[in-house]
């Protein structure tokens, strides 16, 4: 016999277990702590939650269901909700009794455009409508924010269907416009100067916040 059949690796090679040795497959236990942080889930994002954040410090004792309505509501007329509460800001500071002369509310209606929204909501869906069919200007500044909220909504679907911008993504801009000069809405010039103001007021809550803010506002 050679002395091949004696090098190291030649031959069958007994298993590890004929030496009493336990063989296992490592594994993988990774630190819970570092593991958790590598893989830390962010929290869902609560646009209602940041508004009602943002303008507490502006106005006192706003409600979260105020801002959860309005996040709602642009959802449903397919607008950004920063943009929504801003422009409501800039008709009536959020104040639900806001009097500009003949027009009223969060955003600024007279007799006439709160009649148009009533009857355009229940003539979309009469069976659904919850307004009230009989409302008067006085029953509609003693609305809470919320409550008007609804016939904010009815109003700018109204202008919404008025001039076919059903499925469209509406700026701020746009928004706006079909309450202040519906018949601008196709004036590009004229949405981009609301847009303008629109931008303007979304910086304001940013001077209640630090005096770094403040220092830094444009």
């Amino acid at each position: 016999m050679s002395n091949e059949g004696k090098i190291t690796g030649i031959g069958n090679p007994k298993p590890p277990e004929a030496y009493g040795i336990k063989f296992e497959l490592p594994v993988f236990r990774p630190k819970t702590d570092i593991f958790n942080k590598e893989l830390k889930i962010k929290e869902k994002r609560n646009p209602s939650k940041e508004l009602h954040d943002f303008w507490s410090n502006v106005v006192p004792h706003l409600s979260q269901k105020f801002f959860d309505e309005i996040t709602e509501i642009s959802k449903r007329i397919n607008c950004n909700p920063e943009d929504f509460a801003a422009l409501m800001f800039g008709e009536s500071s959020f104040n639900p009794k806001a009097n500009g002369g003949k027009y009223h509310g969060l955003i600024q209606m007279d007799n006439i455009a709160l009649k148009n929204a009533v009857d355009h909501a229940f003539k979309k869906d009469k069976e659904n409508c919850k307004l009230d069919k009989n409302i008067t200007m006085e029953k509609y500044i003693n609305l809470s924010r919320e409550e008007q909220l609804k016939y904010a909504e009815a109003y700018l679907q109204f202008r919404i269907d008025e001039y076919h911008l059903n499925g469209k993504k509406l700026t701020g801009g746009q928004l706006w416009t079909l309450i202040k000069r519906p018949a601008s809405i196709n004036s590009k010039k004229f949405v981009e100067k609301i847009q303008k103001e629109i931008d303007s007021i979304k910086q304001i809550p940013l001077k209640y916040e630090t005096p770094y803010s403040i220092k830094h506002i444009d």
